[in-house]
C-alpha cells in the first residue's frame, strides 16, 4: 500500500491518523506501507505501535526524503533519500522527452 501526501495530510495530521489506522485495521491488513515522506511513515509507526502491532515484525515501513529522525526512531525508519530519486529519474525524464519530441 503507498500512502501518497495530499494538502490535508500537512494541515490535518489528524485525518491521515485516522485513515493509516483504517487502514491497518483492516482484517486483511497490508503487510508494508510506503509513505510519501518520512514524517508521515512516522505517523503511520505510531499508528501501528498504538494498534498492538511490531514494525518491522508485523508491517514494514518505508519513508521517502532521509530526513534525521530517520535514524532517530526505533526501530530506524527505511528511507529513500531524494538524491537517489533525482539521480535514476533525471535520465529516464529526458530519455522520455526525447522520444516525445521526436514522435
Amino acid at each position: 500500500m503507498i500512502i501518497g501526501l495530499e494538502s490535508w495530510t500537512l494541515a490535518r495530521p489528524e485525518l491521515f491518523l485516522a485513515a493509516v489506522t483504517a487502514l491497518l485495521s483492516l482484517p486483511d491488513r497490508p503487510s508494508a506501507v510506503v509513505c510519501t515522506s518520512d514524517i508521515m511513515a512516522c505517523g503511520a509507526m505510531d499508528a501501528a505501535a498504538d494498534l498492538g502491532l511490531d514494525v518491522p515484525r508485523d508491517l514494514a515501513v518505508t519513508g521517502f526524503d532521509d530526513m534525521e529522525i530517520a535514524s532517530l526512531l526505533s526501530p530506524g525508519l527505511t528511507t529513500v533519500p531524494m538524491f537517489a530519486v533525482r539521480e535514476r529519474t533525471t535520465p529516464a525524464a529526458g530519455a522520455f522527452t526525447g522520444m516525445r519530441s521526436s514522435s
